[in-house]
């Protein structure tokens, strides 16, 4: 049997200061050092033995020894060295973890192999035809990476069941905020139109080794099945370009890419600014420039 991992912030900062291992801003890296939480997250997952987790930014592995309690198999990505040697020595012996110490933002789609391969494999066969009934994202994110690895996730064809994660309570607004509100951009176009998205618990910076300054939130993403991930892209895409004058009426913002009169036969009005533009309706505009491509 594995040794328990340190979880507490009285066992784990002894230790990552007697091996030399410093955390820092560059990465992100906030650890959970409260136990309870940890194991709330992979409750709030609904974590089961015949699922597979996919967990991005292991650290010291706080949240990954809950998750190998729980699941079938788990497959962490930890870029740090000193890190995923820690979870090596660890957990390393343990039959059902899987560590790879990469990049999680480094692959042919902007995410490591072991990630697209892990949901392909799984996903891909449809749960049931495989090991597994289903591939979840359970992860404490960093927060340097967690906003470009949430969206490169929704943004595939195929995509986890589920995804439950920690981020910057911030982060998390601009993935669920409503049109017309100072939080919609173009993260909240591709969250609303590629899943449902809601705050499970509102989380302390106490919790964390370092402490950060911001407060964080649990949330899960649950992508909406049958969504078509082309036309989400080429929305976000598009609501990209015109958020880069988000104050300015749309066609305005639009010029060079779409003119009035496509906007109007879109069903969109021109004169509104971009922030007032629907999900849908991004969607609608994306496919008339398809259309004139």
């Amino acid at each position: 049997m594995p040794t328990p991992i340190p979880r507490t912030k009285s066992e784990l900062a002894p230790l990552l200061e007697a091996r030399g291992l410093r955390l820092t801003k560059r990465l992100g890296q906030n650890f959970i050092v409260d136990p309870a939480l940890a194991d709330a997250i992979v409750a709030d997952a609904g974590v089961r033995s015949d699922d597979l987790v996919v967990e991005i930014g292991a650290g010291a592995g706080g949240l990954t020894q809950p998750l190998l309690e729980a699941a079938g198999r788990v497959v962490a990505v930890e870029l740090d060295r000193g890190m995923a040697a820690l979870l090596h020595e660890y957990l390393g012996d343990h039959e059902r973890f899987e560590l790879h110490q990469a990049d999680a933002l480094d692959g042919p789609e902007g995410l490591h192999p072991a990630i697209t391969d892990a949901i392909d494999r799984v996903a891909g066969e449809g749960g049931a035809a495989g090991a597994f009934r289903r591939v979840l994202v359970v992860a404490n994110l960093p927060y340097s990476c967690g906003t470009a690895v949430v969206s490169r996730l929704l943004r595939r064809d195929v995509t986890p069941a589920s995804i439950v994660a920690m981020l910057q309570r911030e982060v998390v607004d601009r993935l669920r905020a409503a049109p017309g509100t100072a939080d919609y951009g173009p993260l909240a176009v591709l969250g609303l139109l590629r899943a449902k998205v809601e705050i499970v618990r509102k989380v302390p910076p106490n919790v964390f080794l370092p402490r950060p300054a911001v407060e964080s939130a649990v949330f899960r993403v649950t992508p909406r099945p049958g969504g078509d991930a082309a036309s989400a892209r080429a929305a976000v895409d598009l609501a990209a370009i015109a958020f880069r004058m988000r104050r300015k009426r749309l066609a305005r913002a639009l010029k060079g890419t779409l003119d009035v009169t496509a906007i109007v036969a879109a069903g969109v009005d021109p004169d509104v600014r971009p922030e007032r533009v629907t999900p849908e309706q991004w969607a609608a505009l994306a496919a008339h420039v398809a259309e004139r491509a």
